[in-house]
């Protein structure tokens, strides 16, 4: 009889709990579906704001070419703007980004990776601001640069970058210090971990206060996150970024020790490609001018301000030879018609996407297909980038258009070829 009470108790007890896990199951999948809508809704909403967002950067930019005519009050104010879009662009990307990591869409993009090259992109992203505070900004690449690494470059130049702007906004004289290191696989010498040291010279803080960086809940303990302007997602992105390709980001500080975060993840080690490279000695302006002498380039986008801004890019570094599409339909009729040497091509377009165009014109059989396209547009996730690559296009762009980042690109694209 006991026995039998027992059983029944029991089978009752089982019977709850598979309920309760079935119970919990569809709930995660109902959270996990709302998730996905939320993402592609904020995704859509992304490109609408990214779109003005690119021409306000783009006009500061064009204004920031021709200071040399503005007064010193109007520069301070264009100064003020192009960090104020700067940040709302960041933290725009972060938003996503979070999104597509809650969903499991976020997917790393790896390849061997120029470690000098990926310096040269936080140098150009940083050195303005180091230069307004009088800091130094120092990149020790001594160690490594004889090799290229295997690792997502974007995400990972996006993770150093947000330790870089902390330790910058948080440092007041000296300056901030970022190395290289890289740790062997015991079993195998050409896989290890990549180790980025970051530190700075700021009066530093206790490590419970550090750790704050990392935790919403606790920013109020930290002092340097109050005037961080957009910084804090940066951060606490980072760190799962970072974990997100198998490694891990962490931060350590004393009071009147700076702050150094140490940033490590998995990246095989490559033989460095042999090609003959323009010199990176010269700057990046020269090395594009220097590319671009006597090409002729074609710009797609069906909106006027977009098309003036990318002219006002290109013309800066001496491009003169510049001819314009508004939509895909007149791309691919224009490129039967020249020999181009380059194509910057918008994506989202009425009559036909870029995307469609890039393709008909790389399979036109014309001169023109045969030249690198570089697409230009808001719609830059992982899974709109794999679809880019796949039509055969070369780089891509997210907006808004920051000029050093398109010639970056262009270089990157001339170097390859």
């Amino acid at each position: 009889m006991i026995l039998t009470i027992i059983l029944v108790a029991l089978s009752g007890f089982g019977g709850s709990l598979i309920g309760w896990l079935v119970t919990r199951a569809k709930k995660a999948e109902e959270t996990q579906r709302q998730w996905q809508a939320d993402s592609a809704l904020l995704s859509v909403s992304a490109h609408q704001l990214r779109t003005p967002l690119n021409q306000i950067v783009g006009v500061l930019q064009m204004m920031d070419f021709q200071s040399v005519d503005l007064t010193a009050k109007q520069k301070e104010l264009v100064d003020v703007l192009q960090q104020g879009t700067r940040n709302l662009n960041t933290a725009l990307i972060d938003i996503l980004d979070l999104l597509d990591l809650q969903t499991q869409e976020l997917v790393l993009d790896t390849g061997p990776v120029d470690l000098n090259k990926l310096t040269e992109s936080l140098t150009r992203r940083h050195k303005k601001i180091a230069a307004q505070k009088g800091l130094d900004l120092v990149f020790d690449t001594r160690k490594l640069s004889h090799f290229w690494y295997v690792f997502d470059d974007v995400r990972v130049i996006q993770s150093i970058s947000s330790c870089l702007s902390q330790c910058l906004t948080q440092t007041e004289t000296g300056g901030v210090y970022l190395g290289y290191d890289y740790r062997l696989n015991a079993q195998n010498s050409d896989e290890g971990d990549l180790v980025v040291t970051i530190r700075d010279d700021s009066v530093g803080m206790d490590q419970y206060a550090a750790e704050a960086y990392f935790c919403p809940q606790k920013y109020l303990i930290n002092r340097h996150m109050s005037g961080a302007e957009g910084h804090r997602l940066g951060l606490i992105l980072a760190r799962m970024l970072i974990e997100k390709m198998g490694g891990k980001l962490s931060v350590k500080s004393a009071i009147g020790s700076g702050v150094t975060f140490s940033l490590s993840f998995p990246a095989k080690k490559v033989a460095a490609p042999k090609r003959e490279t323009v010199s990176s000695d010269a700057p990046l302006t020269d090395q594009i001018s220097r590319l671009l002498d006597g090409k002729l380039i074609l710009v797609v986008d069906d909106n006027d301000a977009n098309l003036m801004i990318i002219k006002a890019f290109l013309n800066q570094i001496g491009a003169t030879q510049i001819h314009t599409a508004q939509n895909g339909v007149e791309a691919v009729k224009v490129a039967a018609e020249y020999d181009f040497d380059l194509i910057l091509m918008d994506i989202q377009m009425p009559d036909m996407d870029g995307v469609t165009a890039s393709k008909l014109i790389r399979n036109s059989g014309h001169s023109s297909a045969t030249a690198p396209i570089i697409v230009l547009t808001a719609a830059a996730r992982s899974d709109d980038i794999e679809n880019y690559r796949e039509a055969g296009l070369n780089e891509v762009l997210a907006k808004p258009i920051v000029a050093d980042d398109l010639y970056q690109k262009v270089v990157n694209v001339f170097e390859g070829m």
